[in-house]
């Protein structure tokens, strides 16, 4: 089990340098985790003049995947003179990432000397690496590399006592290349690396707890915080606050009715807890749900099975349910599922007993469930099909339909797309992915997938650009004319890596000259691309606005070029596009 300093009030720091150009020794993290313990959480003091850090991951979603599981090996900061620290990740971390597009997982928690840092080096374990189709059939992966370096829009500048937060997002749409239709999928990981406020109170799953203390007054609870079910990872003493809507569960998975009822139920070093919330200034998670594991003190109870996946097809008492990642109980779940050929997908049962929630809201009846969602299940057993359900929690109340748009004839109403290749599967939805699906959009809302999720109108679609469409099949719908009701539509923001030519910051123009990694539709490809600097376009790095883009600009030194990653839509002219986010980086040529 690995310790990170957190309980213990983070008292030496495990980044201190011992001589320059060296690793970083892990003697010194060894030294700072014998004995003591106590109070404390990351927000607390320092011993040595240092500060606290928590690193959180997560990722930007991929076409065409149920689900990537790959295992962090290690991870090692970079300081502004370019030497690293030790590994800053003693216990592999294993992760779901597509089940991390709208959360975070806390990574590790730790103590680190006072000094600048600009980026990371993070590393994948060779061979961990499990890629999902839709469908629940895997897909065989080729990694090109187990190592991303990356660095911080700004520097990471840490001074004694302070608190920072740093986040790794994985982009697996741009790690990711080939086709799941022609295996194997090459993967490269590319990440961004960030730290500070700008992405607000972000949302922590899977975080394990033991209750070490709490107050039925205060609505507090103290956990020992652990990455993993089974508590290989410490985080630390973790201060939970629950909220007037927090979502309390029992292991029976049924709601408690009150706050005191679930407090009722704990027992200090004896309930494990599964915790979801949001990540606070002070390093404290305000719960937005809590489930009771166990009260057996370890890792949960040995007997459950949860698993993560999509709706296939629904019937009065049962559902066809791929699997996307078991979440608990491999050792269990994967002799049976053995015993059956490996499936892709299963069926599941459900009934009277089957408790079902819309997210971290309140329970709902299965009336909710419906084809193209992705749940979680808890199973009451895993023995034999149908595998009964005890708890269903459903991610969307909508389900989603990811594709490409085709045709724009029937705006501002509706908009034709067609699907992924790999999402025709879906029974009695389509015929094929060559089928045209018609998008009813009335009352629909429109979301550009890009930093602060700007809001767009039908008006702003153009065609081939790719949409993630939340709705419902419509009544009439039939799979050679298929149609959805959309309540909303994601639209995926285009993205160009290069480097600027021009900018017109009076203009609002910015010209650059690079690679499409992301389509921003129709007309626009790699090479030279004209952006419409929008006024809500959102700045970062060496840039934070257009006026320091164009003094950025104009101010080059010799053999120095402005490095850029520019993300929008398409405007329907052939080479020119709208940019929502830049980010700009002043790099050597």
């Amino acid at each position: 089990m690995r310790c990170n300093n957190r309980s213990i009030v983070r008292p030496l720091s495990i980044l201190g340098t011992l001589t320059a150009g060296a690793l970083l020794s892990v003697a010194a993290l060894a030294a700072s985790c014998g004995g003591g313990g106590g109070g404390g959480s990351s927000s607390g003091g320092m011993g040595g003049g240092g500060g606290a850090l928590d690193i959180l991951i997560g990722d930007a979603p991929a076409d065409e995947l149920l689900a990537f599981r790959a295992t962090v090996d290690s991870l090692r900061l970079v300081r502004a003179d370019g030497v690293l620290s030790s590994d800053v990740v003693l216990q592999p971390v294993e992760l779901e990432l597509l089940g991390l597009t709208t959360s975070h997982k806390w990574l590790t928690s730790l103590g680190i000397a006072p000094g600048t840092y600009t980026g990371a080096v993070l590393g994948f374990l060779p061979g961990s690496y499990v890629a999902v189709a839709q469908n629940g059939a895997h897909v065989a992966v080729n990694a090109v590399s187990h190592t991303a370096t990356l660095e911080f829009g700004t520097p990471l500048v840490v001074t004694g006592g302070s608190y920072e937060r740093a986040a790794i997002d994985v982009d697996l749409g741009v790690s990711l290349s080939g086709s799941v239709l022609a295996p194997p999928i090459a993967f490269e990981p590319r990440a961004d690396l960030d730290h500070g406020p700008s992405g607000g109170e972000p949302t922590i799953d899977g975080l394990v707890g033991l209750t070490k203390g709490f107050s039925k007054h205060n609505k507090t609870i103290n956990v020992q915080g652990y990455t993993d079910d089974a508590m290989q990872t410490w985080l630390g003493l973790v201060h939970v606050q629950l909220s007037p809507t927090t979502l309390l569960i029992g292991i029976d998975g049924a709601p408690f009715a009150t706050p005191d009822a679930f407090y009722d139920e704990l027992i200090h070093n004896k309930t494990l807890l599964d915790i979801r919330g949001t990540l606070d200034a002070k390093s404290y998670v305000v719960a937005k749900r809590i489930e009771i594991e166990s009260h057996a003190g370890g890792p949960g109870q040995s007997n459950v099975v949860k698993m993560s996946g999509l709706v296939l097809a629904k019937d009065a008492d049962s559902f066809e349910f791929a699997i996307g990642d078991i979440k608990k109980g491999e050792a269990i779940a994967l002799p049976v599922l053995a015993s059956y050929g490996n499936p892709a997908s299963i069926e599941v049962a459900y009934g009277a007993s089957t408790k079902f929630y819309l997210g971290d809201e309140a329970p709902t009846t299965s009336a909710s469930l419906a084809v193209g969602q992705r749940v979680d299940v808890r199973f009451a057993s895993f023995v034999s099909e149908p595998f009964p359900a005890s708890k269903v929690v459903i991610h969307t109340e909508d389900p989603e339909f990811g594709g490409t748009v085709t045709d724009l004839a029937g705006l501002p109403t509706s908009f034709e797309m067609r699907l992924h290749a790999s999402s025709h599967w879906i029974p009695d939805t389509v015929a094929s992915s060559n089928t045209d699906v018609t998008v009813n959009a009335i009352g629909a809302s429109f979301v550009l997938k890009t930093k602060q999720d700007p809001a767009l109108t039908s008006a702003d679609l153009i065609l081939g650009l790719g949409v993630e469409v939340e709705g419902e099949l419509a009544p009439a719908s039939t799979p050679a004319v298929p149609s959805v009701d959309a309540s909303k539509v994601n639209v995926k923001a285009g993205r160009l890596e290069g480097v600027a030519t021009d900018v017109d910051a009076a203009g609002g123009t910015l010209v650059a000259n690079g690679t499409v990694v992301h389509t921003f539709g129709n007309g626009v490809s790699s090479g030279s691309v004209t952006f419409e600097l929008e006024p809500n376009c959102v700045y970062h790095g060496d840039a934070t606005s257009a006026a320091s883009l164009q003094a950025l600009f104009d101010t080059l030194p010799s053999g120095k070029v402005v490095e850029l990653r520019v993300e929008g839509i398409g405007s329907g002219v052939a080479g020119q596009a709208r940019a929502f986010y830049v980010r700009a980086e002043l790099e050597d040529d």
